[in-house]
């Protein structure tokens, strides 16, 4: 298997575009030299095996160029979206102490935290070089102390380190948010990384030849793993969208004319009401489109069919988490049409259901074992190791068939228990997208005296559609068992989302 310090070598065509965002692309060949040259410099400067690098970047080649670069010195990533709040940031780099932060220069965006970059980094990580990129040479140590521009860092002349890190070692660490919102830090190895890119390579069918639209942020491990490190797996084209709002990511489709596409489940819906409304030009957009691949939520089986029927490309389902490195199953290509389980779990993965009844042993918690899972979380700095041979809860409720296949149903801490019935939020939200008129549906529990909790609902409707409170709750009512339909339906003008399109339930605001 490679080593995360070849991804972006290609001696056989560094003429092919590597990576893109719109006007803005590097070749294989500039991006392996601009890496080796930021390798260098990192060297140069001292930093070492093991020392840690905040990106604090959107998906561009700035990011690929960092994150390469980085890798090949042996420096651990920390990739961290820039839409993150100033006090989760401050508690990053409190805990991280990072060698280096590269963000975007102040002038180049108007986020309040890149604004107040340098004065987290003087408070919280003093001794960090800050690495501007969008930035002249000769501008960046005006900006702050200890700054300079990245691409200062892309003109060493020094010889490229030689590293070798122990592909069990730490590579990345990711930042994921628990229920109460504080930044809980994920361990990944090499080893996982690589093993999750080359099996979305193999599952998706990535040649050299292939367009892989990623808007998806990479600081995230759906948009790193499976868009980037896999795209540049096989040598494929990376395209970006630097604002992925999806009037952006359909012009990008019209103009890359990928092969691949990589959504969020709110992303493909609003694709899906983007593209009927000009067939033509969508025809020409996914003329060479294979498949679009969802993740990060479950995707509504209507959702699935009516893009399919758009753009003429199966929806393919995938399910994964931070903690697995990405990914955990695919569902299966067989027939290239939607189907609403996720596959079979990765033969990397030792598994095993832990029943919520145990009538029905094949139905339950998904609990997963191996060396392939990450190294362990850092909380407020302190590393709490995760043991291989342990088992790991998911959180995620699933069945799983006689063929073994997965079928997720909900997740664990999102269960409804009303009047001592279970409900389970996301076959409400499946019945609620089914009507014609909405769009995306959010179900959570809401506190209720009597019977502990009641079930409401929050929906979105489509652009142009009308139905009320009352005629969504009669069109579950008829469909669900009675303990199971929403007594509280509340039509809303949008949803709480994260980075990569998720609803934000604890955002709420639940009566």
């Amino acid at each position: 298997m490679r080593r995360l310090a070849d991804l972006g070598r290609t001696a056989a065509s560094p003429g092919r575009i590597a990576i893109g965002a719109g006007t803005w692309q590097l070749t294989y060949g500039e991006l392996d030299a601009r890496c080796d040259r930021v390798a260098a410099a990192l060297a140069e400067r001292g930093y070492g095996l093991g020392e840690r690098i905040v990106l604090l970047l959107p998906s561009t080649p700035d990011f690929v160029t960092a994150y390469l670069g980085a890798q090949r010195a042996g420096l651990v990533t920390v990739p961290i979206n820039p839409l993150v709040g100033e006090e989760e940031l401050a508690q990053i780099l409190a805990a991280m102490r990072p060698r280096a932060i590269v963000a975007p220069a102040p002038r180049a965006t108007p986020l309040p935290v890149i604004q107040r970059v340098s004065a987290l980094r003087d408070a919280h990580a003093s001794h960090a070089l800050l690495l501007y990129v969008d930035t002249p040479d000769d501008e960046a140590p005006a900006l702050a102390a200890n700054a300079m521009a990245f691409s200062a860092l892309q003109k060493s002349t020094a010889s490229v380190p030689s590293v070798d890190r122990d592909p069990a070692d730490e590579a990345a660490i990711f930042f994921t948010s628990g229920t109460s919102g504080k930044a809980k830090g994920v361990s990944v190895s090499e080893r996982t990384l690589l093993y999750n890119a080359n099996a979305v390579a193999q599952h998706l069918e990535f040649s050299p030849g292939d367009v892989i639209l990623c808007p998806l942020p990479f600081s995230h491990v759906f948009g790193q793993v499976a868009g980037l490190l896999a795209g540049l797996t096989a040598g494929a084209h990376i395209e970006t969208v630097r604002r992925p709002t999806p009037d952006l990511i359909y012009e990008a489709m019209a103009e890359c004319l990928p092969t691949h596409l990589f959504a969020v489940p709110t992303t493909i819906a609003a694709l899906t009401k983007i593209g009927a409304a000009d067939p033509g030009k969508t025809r020409k957009a996914s003329a060479r489109l294979r498949i679009a691949g969802s993740g990060g939520a479950a995707i509504a089986e209507a959702t699935a069919r009516e893009f399919s029927a758009c753009y003429g490309a199966p929806v393919l389902q995938g399910y994964g988490m931070t903690e697995t490195g990405g990914v955990i199953s695919f569902a299966s290509l067989d027939g290239r049409a939607f189907t609403p389980d996720v596959g079979w779990v990765l033969p990397a993965f030792k598994y095993r259901i832990e029943p919520i009844d145990p009538a029905n042993p094949r139905r339950g918690e998904l609990q997963l074992s191996g060396t392939h899972l990450f190294r362990g979380y850092y909380v407020d700095g302190a590393f709490d190791a995760h043991n291989p041979d342990s088992w790991f809860g998911t959180g995620d409720l699933v069945e799983i068939d006689a063929e073994e296949r997965l079928t997720i149903f909900d997740r664990k801490k999102e269960l409804i228990l009303r009047g001592g019935y279970n409900v389970y939020p996301s076959e409400v939200e499946q019945t609620l997208t089914a009507h014609p008129a909405v769009a995306i549906a959010a179900v959570v529990g809401a506190a209720h005296e009597g019977l502990g909790q009641e079930v409401a609902a929050f929906v979105l409707l489509k652009p142009g559609s009308s139905t009320n409170s009352d005629e969504l709750i009669d069109w579950c009512r008829q469909r669900l068992a009675l303990y199971k339909y929403p007594r509280i339906v509340k039509i809303v003008s949008e949803l709480p989302l994260t980075p990569t399109g998720k609803v934000l339930k604890r955002q709420l605001p639940i009566v």
